[in-house]
């Protein structure tokens, strides 16, 4: 077992002897150190059920290395599918990736493969068999819509089917095929609600203007996806306005000409002095955005930036429309000059 934690066991099995691998006790201590020393062990051993229990509890892919007769034992199994925390760098963990190395005549029996998309709905790519079975297939996406890229093509290509799966989960649109993200009949109802489904549909619907005024309205964090497959809606006021003015928050998504229009960032302000920090460069030096949005509240004058706050003509604007002590952040020898107004015969 030293010797096993000290260099690599599977190396350190293949070079004993033949007869330490055959050796039960030996192997034993081996794979509960390092499961896939399993792949070298005499063949009578990997049919042995302590052998492969211990090889799976350790590591869930030795399962790979045990017998037919074993890789169809439910014991082993179980142990070998355990859920446990582990560090892995794949997108499914071990345990589960295990699964593969199941008997296929297992796999292949309706009972076990019904339970195994009732514990894990993406074993469904490892059930070759039921690939195009559709109440199979139906039970896994209902789940996991992604399972649907491992369904048949027949399956995939049946509008009936595929329409029915929408219905039940609608995010199955992101693994259909192309002419089901093409069909504005099929997607205007699902669109509807889920405005999230934009980004699968085909290029020519996500330039269709009536499906882009249906996702925009749903939530402005759309609004990249729009802008990415229709840049001409980046630069138009008609477009965003409406959007800025229903939700202030949106200027934040909206394009930078767009936040550098002032009848924009003035409808966002008017919600929400928050707003004003999305607005341009430009728009913060002017005088009656940021009256705007200081008379909200003071920290507005935060995004202001420091050369204008120097500016003793802007500080005298801003005077005129804000209380002294709001105007705290500017230079105190630029609030003096700004007091005199060449207009007034008094300070303010």
């Amino acid at each position: 077992q030293q010797q096993v934690r000290m260099t690599n066991g599977r190396v350190f099995l293949e070079r004993c002897s033949r007869q330490k691998k055959h050796d039960k006790k030996f192997v034993l201590a081996l794979v509960k150190e390092e499961g896939k020393v399993l792949q070298h062990a005499a063949k009578p051993l990997k049919n042995d059920k302590d052998i492969v229990l211990a090889a799976v509890e350790n590591d869930p892919l030795a399962l790979q290395f045990a017998s037919e007769d074993r890789k169809a034992d439910m014991d082993v199994i179980h142990v070998a599918l355990k859920e446990r925390e582990e560090t892995y760098p794949y997108d499914e963990p071990d345990y589960e990736r295990a699964f593969q190395f199941i008997s296929s005549k297992l796999r292949d029996d309706r009972k076990f493969a019904t339970w195994a998309l009732d514990t894990t709905p993406h074993w469904l790519q490892y059930l070759p068999a039921f690939h195009n079975d559709k109440d199979m297939v139906r039970t896994s996406c209902t789940r996991y819509a992604k399972c649907l890229r491992w369904a048949s093509t027949a399956l995939k290509q049946d509008r009936e089917f595929i329409t029915e799966l929408l219905d039940i989960n609608s995010l199955c649109l992101s693994e259909a095929e192309f002419v089901f993200r093409d069909d504005k009949n099929l997607i205007l109802p699902i669109i509807q609600s889920y405005g999230h489904l934009y980004q699968y549909l085909s290029l020519r619907l996500q330039q269709d203007r009536e499906i882009v005024d249906i996702v925009a309205k749903q939530s402005h964090f759309y609004l990249p996806w729009i802008y990415s497959n229709n840049p001409e809606l980046a630069a138009d006021t008609s477009f965003n306005l409406p959007i800025v003015t229903r939700c202030c928050e949106a200027l934040e998504y909206v394009s930078n000409e767009m936040k550098d229009n002032k009848e924009i960032v003035r409808a966002a302000i008017s919600q929400d002095w928050k707003c004003f920090k999305f607005s341009s460069t430009r728009l913060k030096k002017d005088a009656e955005l940021v009256i705007l949005a200081a008379s909200q509240n003071q920290k507005a004058l935060y995004y202001v930036p420091q050369e204008q706050k120097r500016n003793s003509s802007f500080a005298r604007e801003l005077i005129f429309g804000l209380q002294t002590n709001q105007l705290a952040s500017f230079p105190p020898s630029v609030l003096s000059q700004a007091r005199y107004s060449p207009n007034k015969s008094a300070y303010k």
